[in-house]
């Protein structure tokens, strides 16, 4: 890895709440000037902006080659951002919403749901589905409350299946092409999130990728 710019690195303190609330504050604030921003989730490192910035979502697709017919994940910080996102009934997923988005332990689980039509320019144009995770950090929930609903997708170059779980393990190009990168206090989990897809109400979920909740435990709270 390249010697990284002091200048464009923040160390996360959650230890002192002052300086974690300037943090956050100065976090939140690039985000809304359409900035790309390293940060970090349970699973691993990923790139993040603004789920409506058209500017920083067309960068990250450069950056880490990624498909422009691929959506990304969008984070959340509270489950009534889903009136914004997301279209229908959702009656037949709370029972897993609230267990595993609980603010005391929120799980890795991204939950797959049809899609608001008013979004469509901002969360994968021609998708009628709309894929989301509530943030596991509860500094990444307080970034969003001072922000937007931010994208989310690993911070790797796609098709290359490797996960950084420290900075120094995510590829140079990315790093160079990020305004800001922002380190946790700790290795992360290593693990993806588990996509289970809900966006039908007549149907069981249906899982698209284990990761770090077992599918099967997921059935069991229906």
């Amino acid at each position: 890895m390249e010697s990284m710019p002091k200048d464009k690195l923040i160390k996360i303190n959650t230890s002192d709440n002052n300086i974690l609330r300037s943090q956050v504050n100065e976090i939140a604030g690039l985000l809304n000037e359409d900035k790309v921003i390293i940060l970090p989730a349970k699973t691993m490192y990923g790139i993040s902006a603004r789920y409506d910035s058209e500017k920083a979502a067309e960068k990250i697709y450069e950056m880490k080659e990624r498909p422009e017919e691929l959506p990304f994940i969008i984070l959340i910080s509270k489950i009534k951002t889903l009136d914004l996102l997301t279209a229908g009934d959702l009656s037949h997923a709370k029972p897993v919403i609230d267990f595993y988005w609980d603010k005391k332990d929120v799980k890795p689980l991204t939950i797959i749901f049809k899609k608001n039509p008013g979004i469509e320019r901002f969360a994968g144009k021609n998708k009628k589905t709309i894929a989301v995770r509530m943030a596991e950090f509860a500094y990444i929930r307080q970034i969003i409350d001072k922000s937007a609903p931010i994208i989310s997708t690993s911070a790797n170059i796609s098709g290359t299946g490797k996960n950084p779980l420290e900075i120094y393990q995510i590829p140079d190009r990315i790093l160079r092409n990020a305004d800001m990168i922002i380190e946790h206090e700790n290795k992360l989990l290593g693990r993806q999130s588990t996509i289970i897809d809900m966006s039908s109400k007549s149907s069981l979920p249906k899982l698209i990728r284990q990761g770090a909740v077992p599918f099967d435990d997921i059935l069991q709270k229906l």
